[in-house]
């Protein structure tokens, strides 16, 4: 015999329902953790937004402290803090990885060595963890050892090798996230972000022949930054002012680096999208002495910006240098120059 769920008893089981719906969101709304662990990177491709060499100077600052000499020309490094050295660079690059559970690390950490007049280390690993179901690996960019230095150290979300700033709020799969991290690194909690939040576009309206590899933003306060330059459609951002901080244009072997230069904020506002129009056409600034007809200017100041007011530099290789049409006040040409490469 069938049986018949009259409406009061229809009505409860609704506002079960409801009640089960309202559990379900209540736990999408908690904070979750992530176990990260240590990779070591051997080969080095990401482009950092501040990258740091410290120069050797006695022990390696991570942990207790980890022991160097220096043996002819090669760099010897006690990779266990037992107060012998053990591993040794030549050359002018290297890899060593210090142990994790000795000095004082709690896991490993492996160093990058270069020797240019001198031996200089960088972090040569990540943390790596998920939110979301999504893979994002922490640098620790300042080489102190921690990888919790917000607006500091360094963050990759996804599996670019564009790298932003430590940020307390990431995106992850077009949603926002609070994020914190354990002091030893081998945690990190997040939980959605429920403040006000806009688009930001900077890959849309940015003029180029070269393609833009990476462009990292900051707000104001330096807690919350991103890498946009794989958001064709635009990235969701808390509301706020940001500035282009860091970025790279690369065409085949050819490349430059971004900076701030004379670029004002970007105000991003849940109100609308903010689409930014920049790249070419780049306007050179140099400084220059004049006697008479000869005009004298060095690649030392010489300064190229983009028409937002971004600085384009470190330019790899020099390649083929402009033509410098110089002119008086009325307009007259007086001369042109070329530098033989800059």
């Amino acid at each position: 015999m069938k049986k018949f769920i009259g409406p009061l008893r229809m009505l409860a089981l609704f506002a079960c329902l409801g009640l089960i719906a309202a559990n379900v969101s209540a736990q999408d709304d908690a904070t979750k953790t992530t176990k990260l662990r240590y990779k070591t990177i051997a080969k080095w491709k990401i482009e950092l937004p501040s990258e740091t060499f410290t120069p050797v100077n006695g022990a390696i600052p991570v942990g207790q402290g980890f022991a160097t000499e220096i043996d002819g020309a090669a760099l010897v490094v006690d990779i266990n803090a037992d107060g012998k050295t053990d591993e040794k660079a030549r050359g002018v690059a290297g890899l060593i990885t210090l142990k994790g559970g000795t000095g004082g690390l709690p896991h490993d950490y492996t160093l990058r060595l270069v020797n240019e007049g001198g031996w200089k280390w960088a972090s040569s690993g990540a943390l790596e963890g998920k939110i979301a179901g999504n893979k994002i690996a922490i640098i620790d960019q300042n080489n102190n050892g921690r990888f919790n230095d917000f607006g500091e150290d360094a963050m990759i979300v996804g599996r670019s090798d564009a790298a932003a700033f430590l940020s307390k709020v990431v995106s992850v799969g077009g949603s926002l996230y609070e994020i914190d991290l354990s002091d030893d690194g081998s945690e990190l909690a997040y939980k959605p972000y429920t403040g006000k939040a806009g688009t930001l576009n900077l890959v849309s309206e940015f003029e180029s022949k070269g393609k833009l590899t990476s462009v990292v933003v900051r707000n104001e306060n330096g807690d919350f930054s991103f890498e946009l330059s794989d958001a064709k459609r635009g990235m969701l951002l808390p509301e706020g002012l940001y500035s282009i901080v860091a970025g790279k244009v690369e065409m085949g072997k050819e490349s430059c680096q971004i900076r701030t230069g004379e670029c004002k904020p970007i105000r991003v506002s849940e109100d609308e999208p903010s689409v930014f129009a920049w790249g070419g056409p780049i306007r050179a600034e140099f400084e220059y002495t004049r006697s008479g007809e000869e005009v004298t200017f060095s690649p030392q100041s010489l300064w190229f910006f983009g028409k937002a007011g971004e600085e384009y530099h470190n330019w790899i290789p020099d390649g083929a240098p402009p033509k410098f049409i110089i002119k008086d006040e009325n307009g007259r040409e007086i001369t042109t120059a070329k530098f033989g490469g800059c």
